[in-house]
């Protein structure tokens, strides 16, 4: 689940600066504040799944989002994080 709050943590705040954008100062505040806040979040994920992650393991995925969306047109999220 926390791929998925990475993403929308860059949408709102893409969003936020795109309606702040008639002041650049904030809006490039607002950049900087969620990309800070985001690099935090990985960094502290990382920190924390560092022992998990296996290099020697090609098909190990750390984290894996699989939602179905539209299942009527065979549409579905899939997101995963390896090692890298």
């Amino acid at each position: 689940m926390i791929l998925i709050y990475i993403i929308l943590i860059l949408i709102v705040g893409g969003l936020l600066s795109l309606g702040l954008r008639k002041n650049a100062m904030a809006a490039k505040w607002i950049s900087l504040l969620v990309l800070l806040a985001d690099f935090i979040i990985v960094l502290v994920y990382w920190i924390n799944h560092y022992n998990s992650i296996s290099i020697l393991k090609n098909d190990a995925w750390i984290e894996v989002v699989k939602k179905e969306w539209i299942p009527q047109w065979g549409i579905s999220l899939h997101l995963a994080i390896d090692g890298l």
